[in-house]
């Protein structure tokens, strides 16, 4: 039962593609994203912020995989009309919508395989020394992201089109994150927002424990970013609640 419900989760959120096509689009994005990035980044600060930028981009990329499958899971849902079967459901659409994140994060880790077998393979990362840490952090990472992209997901069930909201926030986080240069180049105040973001913490840490540093010193990065993440799902609860109860309202349910 949880198979068949596993693969019309997937379908739902890849109603176009078949497995060959998916297999396809996930090993050709990734690879096209971190050349432009690297390029543009050598050409600014020279090759030896390869790794730095890599590295930035690889997790920059499995956080926009976990973003894009939750906000628009509610766009589907609408356009095959089975949102309002969910909410009308007594299950709670919180428990619903957490159940989609398992599809959101098993893709998020087979990019996150590819990417890595590129930064071995074309940029010379390995990340095998530290492979235990590196993974406590990614998982940290997913956490967190996780919990801001409900948060995003929720206004789904009161938009028709969320791609504003979408491409908005996946600016903020390419330039707040510090995927492509570290943040303590921004503005005081910024920088202070930037560590209230997801990924960001995690990335300081995750860099840092790449380059040989302890986990002693860098566990606060682990503690702030799954503070951060927990943060974001608690609201998350809040505001899923909240936008149900304006979609009933306003009968955004049936809308396409």
């Amino acid at each position: 039962m949880k198979s068949i419900f596993f693969f019309l989760t997937f379908r739902a959120l890849y109603p176009i593609r078949d497995m060959k096509s998916y297999f396809i689009f996930r090993a050709i994005e990734p690879l096209l994203h971190y050349l432009f990035f690297l390029l543009i980044g050598m050409s600014i600060l020279g090759k030896e912020y390869i790794k730095y930028i890599v590295l930035g981009n690889i997790f920059f990329l499995v956080a926009q995989t976990i973003i894009m499958n939750l906000i628009v899971m509610f766009r589907y849902e609408r356009l095959h009309g089975t949102l309002i079967l969910n909410v009308a459901a007594p299950t709670s659409i919180f428990r619903i919508v957490m159940t989609r994140i398992v599809i959101a994060v098993l893709d998020s880790f087979f990019v996150l395989i590819i990417s890595f077998l590129y930064a071995y393979f074309l940029f010379g990362i390995n990340v095998s020394n530290n492979l235990f840490l590196i993974f406590a952090f990614t998982i940290m990472i997913m956490f967190s992201v996780s919990g801001f992209a409900l948060i995003l997901a929720s206004f789904g069930l009161i938009l028709s089109n969320v791609n504003l909201v979408l491409n908005l926030a996946l600016g903020v986080l390419l330039v707040f994150s510090g995927a492509n240069f570290p943040i303590h180049l921004l503005p005081d105040f910024l920088e202070k927002i930037a560590m209230c973001l997801p990924m960001t913490n995690g990335l300081i840490g995750l860099r840092n424990i790449y380059m040989g540093d302890s986990f002693f010193n860098n566990s606060s990065y682990m503690i702030s970013e799954l503070s951060v993440g927990t943060a974001y799902l608690v609201i998350s609860m809040f505001i899923l609640g909240i936008m149900e109860k304006l979609s009933r309202k306003q009968s955004t349910l049936f809308r396409e």
